[in-house]
């Protein structure tokens, strides 16, 4: 029995899907820019030929190793707009865990002498950086939004009990609307 969806359903369930889809590609692009720039300022914006093959391999495998701990935290869904210190933490474990699957698969396959260990540390501070820096964007932007809305919102008030507070309360009101 086919049961028909109705079209605000189809409408939100579009929505979301371009939502995390949108989520997955920006996340995708701050894994690959993280681990491209850590082997750039590395290298201080020359990366020596003998190490292309390993930016190659390791640029794989962080965006696949974030990508999956990203998955796993659940970090793809939810709403940038509302991201709070406790989903900058979640944030931080997920590349810290990413970042480490990462590392050992690329130890593994590189050998220990495959590129600079620095590169290590760099990709996870980068990746920390663009992947939290995009979510506290979003956060930031609408927050100055809804304040900004607010301003030039008057509202009635009524001050009930007269007396020297009452009139004190009257001019604060009056100080401020001018």
């Amino acid at each position: 029995m086919n049961v028909p969806i109705s079209l605000p359903t189809r409408r939100y369930s579009a929505k979301l899907i371009r939502h995390r889809v949108l989520v997955y590609l920006l996340d995708l692009a701050a894994f690959a820019l993280s681990g491209f720039f850590a082997f750039e300022l590395r290298f201080d914006g020359a990366v020596p030929a003998q190490y292309f093959h390993a930016m190659e391999v390791a640029l794989g495998i962080w965006v696949v190793a974030n990508s999956m701990a990203f998955i796993a935290g659940k970090l793809n869904r939810g709403n940038w707009r509302y991201t709070s210190t406790y989903d900058a933490v979640r944030v931080v474990v997920a590349n810290s865990a990413g970042s480490v699957l990462g590392g050992v698969v690329l130890f593994v396959l590189l050998g220990p002498w495959g590129m600079p260990r620095s590169v290590y540390i760099l990709d996870w501070l980068l990746c920390c950086l663009l992947t939290l820096g995009a979510r506290l964007t979003v956060r930031v932007v609408y927050a100055s939004r809804r304040a900004n809305g607010a301003e030039g919102v008057q509202t009635r008030t009524l001050i009930y009990g007269a007396g020297t507070a009452g009139q004190a309360l009257l001019w604060s009101f009056a100080k401020t609307s001018l």
